[in-house]
């Protein structure tokens, strides 16, 4: 709190000036007393002297007595009292500052022109026992006062903004109890008029900014408007900015700036945000003392961010940081304050993480012994035992893992059931403990004396959990997901598919709440890792069903989802709002009902029984809302999986292949525009697989048996790139996918020479799902037969198709149209502009010794045909600039696939910093929200590493590649690598490239893109023939 000028014990003056307090929310304390209904006992012995002589002894001789100067000294004391409690923490030093505010209120002449000050002193201190008892009573009886206060004070008093500030805090405390966003709106609404008011030199003005950007990072966490996220982080800031030297309340607004950021962070997953949280927060906690009641608090914000800083980078560094500080927040807090346990919580699960990473199983132990501590400090009644319960199940359900002990996963099990017991039905947590219960009880466990792990689970047990946790309408949607495959996985297990395609479908139409088309984009991908793979389990339980459409029809529904938004918004921004326009009320109501079955609740939040409930009902009103909806002429189809026949009609150029590989099932589905033809692929499953394939099938079946805990942390696990890059893959990939495909077209007479021209092959367009994502399909090729001489004979997908690859068939359907308002092949190449982007070094990066070579060859083929441009070490905007005009652009740079936020995957360019040239970057995000010209925009070719990979391991099934980026600004062709590519082979690919496209033997204008690429990619593989890692990568994208 910020009082100037506090009178001390033995400094008390009978004309002394009274002090108001402040109440400044900067963060939450947390604090809780041991039995809230405790009362202090006022002993003379207890008090300062001064305190006795001056006003208690008056008060304790006539209770009734109505005395200015008792009522300020009681009031200053209090005050005195307050400061210390703040600095020690110590719960008697609160209560009876309190009971002595009390008494001064009432020691305080009715009519007084100076009676305000010692109620106002009252509801800051009855704010701060609040936050310490959570009793509601008790913010009720400061709320009151505080309305009181600022009806009595005219807005034109100097007393009135801090008055008004506190009582904003408390409708801020009221919103936190009740959830009823009307009371957050009525603090941000006060606050702003209070801030709006306040002088720029006012003393007090740091902390009204404060709890303004406080409240209004409370209103962003609730809906995620980047609007109001950004506000609170502007004037979050703007309080540290006008903090004075020496303040003792800057390290706190230092702390609500991090936090603010964090929050903001959590949603966009840019770095420099992340970064600048960082920074605050360590600077705060550089300015606390140790002894300083806020310090654990501070501590354990920097710790969280820290843990974020290693999910976004996987930096060892700042997770073992992240640990460090965790444990210092734990021995810097007194035992005998209940928030120890959290902070001990927070410092189990960042250790449990760190173990994991670093695998080492004695770290691991250390965790389980401090959730075990958590759950002896909290009683069975207390409402956080069962999440410590569920946090040390799931720690002992880490090791069960690990070592496979029966004795481990037995106590696992015996807790985990123990949380899920005591946690009543309709709470939110439950779907998740349930979760955990099935995870660790199907775990296999090691017979005595022996290695092998030669005991199963209990299957019909996890089964009962899964299905418990699935079929609650109050577990969270994101939870009933992973429920939902967890199901659909046992179900497979035992050939169940009648009912493993009822969960299935189910489970499908959940998609549109969990990833709704009207939210931000940083939303949408976030919702998007949470369904990943389920799609692909679906399309192989109805592939095991006979129902081939159906596994069509939902793969495109669920895969591909955020790509396919971006593409609605590029190809039907009018239909997109038609709803809205039409229909506003149903659209509103569909909207809330969205966001509210999605909103997600801290289970420590004291609003979460009002949160809950609207969830639930958000739930079960949805289906209701959708067939409304549905009813209205041209929305019946409304957030169903897309027509069948809408579907194959993509199919009219070439044969689109479907490979979906997933350990329950192991297909390819061939579609032509008479319908789909599935195919099983047993060569294909894991078993006969490479190992990095094995590992590939690894991930995405333990992917729906994460163990979570209530406050758990998910480190994102770099994928394994470049399967591909050997011949053992390519081998596999030919004889497991590709030939029996081959097979299959070639007895359909789907393949074979087009046209008049021998020279033109049939086109096919390959999609890989599930495990099969981002399989380089057009580089498989084996040895069948050798010779004596040493020759051998290779069969290869190149001698039988031109190949090119889709993200999804809608994304093929996109590309096709913009192919059919091209203009480009009927044109004459002289009216054609070709844009090159050539960065031999990078600030930063090591350099590109071919990129000026590629330049200059690509300048110099079109130099008889089209004006070609190079730009030379350029800026992101005068790259922007110039592609909407360009009918081809190629990139001859670094190229980096984001591991967290594909939507961060860039360009490395150049731009003029304070000390020479820095680093630029041309974004996913830059990209796709660019406009070009429809009639000419034609070729993009992105000769960089992995521009068609997806290195986020859960967000590859979106195809939130630049390549992707292009396909969405409306490029009709690209050209992109699946893996980091070799400068000298990017160079003398693109050369090949350019002299086929150029050269289309007898047409006019270009060659096709996809042919010319298959003409130099085999020209390549001839002269690297046992190095796939060079030749393979590049692979051509759209229509």
């Amino acid at each position: 709190m910020r009082i100037a000028h506090i009178l001390r014990p033995g400094s008390l003056r009978r004309n002394s000036v009274p002090k108001e307090a402040r109440i400044f929310k900067v963060g939450t304390q947390n604090f809780r007393a041991s039995d809230p209904r405790h009362r202090p006992v006022l002993m003379e012995e207890d008090l300062p002297p001064l305190l006795i002589a001056n006003g208690l002894e008056k008060v304790l001789a006539n209770p009734a007595i109505k005395d200015y100067d008792v009522a300020e000294n009681l009031s200053n004391h209090a005050f005195i009292l307050k400061g210390e409690y703040e600095i020690y923490g110590e719960s008697q030093l609160l209560e009876t500052a309190v009971e002595l505010a009390r008494l001064a209120v009432e020691a305080m002449p009715d009519g007084h022109f100076n009676r305000m000050f010692p109620l106002n002193n009252l509801a800051a201190m009855l704010h701060l026992l609040f936050q310490r008892t959570h009793d509601t009573t008790v913010l009720a009886d400061a709320a009151r006062i505080c309305k009181q206060i600022v009806d009595e004070t005219p807005e034109d008093d100097g007393a009135w903004t801090g008055r008004a500030s506190n009582l904003s805090v408390m409708y801020e405390a009221q919103y936190n109890v009740t959830g009823d966003t009307t009371y957050l709106k009525q603090s941000i609404e006060l606050m702003r008029r209070v801030v709006g008011v306040t002088s720029e030199d006012h003393w007090e003005r740091s902390g009204f900014l404060g709890n303004l950007a406080n409240q209004l990072n409370s209103l962003f966490k609730r809906h995620g408007d980047p609007a109001v996220g950004g506000e609170a982080i502007q004037f979050a800031q703007q309080a540290v900015d006008c903090s004075r030297p020496g303040d003792p309340e800057a390290p706190e607004w230092l702390n609500s700036l991090g936090v603010t950021l964090h929050e903001y962070y959590k949603r966009s997953y840019e770095a420099h945000v992340l970064e600048l949280a960082i920074d605050a927060c360590r600077k705060s906690v550089a300015k606390t003392p140790d002894t300083h009641v806020a310090i654990a608090r501070r501590l354990d914000n920097l710790s969280e961010l820290l843990r974020s800083s290693f999910l976004r980078t996987g930096e060892l560094d700042a997770m073992v940081e992240s640990a460090r500080l965790a444990e210092r927040a734990v021995n810097s807090t007194p035992d005998v304050l209940a928030e120890k346990n959290d902070w001990k919580h927070n410092y189990a699960t960042k250790l449990m993480s760190l173990a994991e990473v670093t695998d080492d199983i004695s770290m691991m132990r250390t965790a389980v012994e401090l959730f075990r501590q958590c759950v002896q400090s909290t009683g069975e009644k207390d409402p956080d035992h069962a999440t410590q319960l569920n946090s040390l199940g799931w720690g002992l359900g880490k090791i069960a893992r690990k070592t496979g002990d029966p004795a481990t996963r037995m106590e696992a099990v015996r807790v985990l059931q123990t949380a899920v017991d005591l946690t009543a039905e309709d709470h939110p947590s439950r779907g998740q403990w349930l979760l955990n219960l099935g995870n660790v009880v199907e775990l296999p466990v090691h017979e005595a004396n022996q290695d092998a792990a030669s005991v199963p689970g209990d299957a019909d047990r996890a089964l009962a959990c899964y299905v418990e946790s699935f079929e609650s309408l109050r577990t969270p949607p994101f939870s009933r997901m992973a429920a939902a495959r967890n199901v659909i996985r046992v179900l497979a297990g035992r050939e169940l598919w009648e009912r493993a395609g009822h969960v299935a479908d189910s489970a499908m139409q959940l998609l549109p709440i969990i990833c709704g088309r009207q939210a931000t984009r940083e939303d949408q991908q976030n919702s998007a890792i949470h369904v990943s793979g389920l799609a692909a389990d679906t399309c192989s339980v109805f592939l095991k069903l006979g129902h081939t459409a159906k596994a069509i029809q939902w793969l495109e529904f669920g895969r591909g989802i955020v790509l396919g938004y971006m593409i609605d918004d590029k190809q039907e921004p009018e239909a997109l709002s038609s709803l809205q326009q039409r229909y506003p009320a149903l659209a509103a109501r569909y909207d809330t009902l969205r966001l509210q079955a999605q909103a997600p609740i801290n289970a420590q939040d004291p609003a979460i029984d009002v949160l809950r409930h609207q969830r639930w009902r958000a739930i079960r009103d949805m289906p209701s809302c959708l067939a409304d909806i549905r009813k209205l002429d041209g929305y019946g189809n409304f957030l169903l999986e897309p027509d069948f026949d809408e579907l194959v009609a993509q199919a009219v150029d070439g044969p689109i292949v479907v490979v979906n590989l997933t350990d329950i099932g192991s297909d390819a589905i061939i579609v032509t525009p008479n319908g789909a033809d599935a195919i099983p692929l047993p060569k294909a499953r894991a078993v006969q697989a490479p190992s990095l394939v094995q590992r590939a099938y690894t991930r995405f079946g333990t992917a729906r048996m994460v163990l979570a805990s209530e406050r758990d942390i998910y480190a994102e696990e770099d994928s394994d790139g470049g399967i591909g890059t050997s011949d053992e893959d390519l081998t596999w990939l030919w004889h497991g996918c590709v030939k029996p495909v081959v097979s299959r077209m070639r007895e359909n007479k789907l393949l074979g020479l087009q046209g008049d021209n021998g020279d033109v092959m049939s086109r096919v367009w390959w999609i890989g799902s599930g495990v099969a994502t981002a399989l380089p399909f057009h580089a498989a090729c084996a040895v069948v037969a050798t010779s004596d001489d040493g020759g051998c004979t290779i069969e290869s997908a190149a001698d039988h198709m031109i190949p090119s690859y889709a993200p999804t068939i809608k994304s093929l359907g996109y590309s096709r149209s913009r192919a059919a308002n091209c203009s480009v092949p009927g044109r004459d190449v002289k009216a054609h502009r070709v844009l090159v982007v050539a960065m031999p070094t990078t600030p930063g990066q090591r350099a590109l010794k071919g990129a000026d070579c590629e330049a200059d060859a690509i300048k110099d083929i079109f130099a008889p045909l089209s004006p070609c441009q190079v730009l030379r070490h350029p800026t992101a905007e005068q790259v922007l600039a110039c592609i909407p005009g360009s009918t081809m652009v190629h990139f001859a740079c670094h190229g980096s696939a984001d591991l967290v936020d594909p939507l961060k995957s860039r360009f490395m360019l150049q731009k003029d910093g304070d000390r020479g040239p820095a680093a630029d970057s041309l974004t996913f995000s830059m990209i796709s929200a660019a406009t070009v010209t429809h009639d000419s925009s034609w070729l993009a070719f992105l000769s960089a590493c992995s521009t068609a990979a997806v290195r986020a391991d859960r967000l590859k099934e979106e195809s939130l590649h630049l390549a992707g980026a292009f396909q969405v600004a409306g490029f009709v062709h690209i050209v992109a690598t699946l893996w980091p590519a070799d400068d000298d082979a990017c160079t003398r690919l693109a050369a090949l490239f350019y002299t086929h496209l150029t050269c289309p033997q007898g047409q006019s204008g270009y060659a096709s893109p996809a042919s010319a690429l298959r003409k130099a990619t085999l020209q390549l593989q001839s002269e690297y023939p046992n190095r796939p890692s060079i030749w393979a990568p590049f692979i051509h994208m759209g229509a």
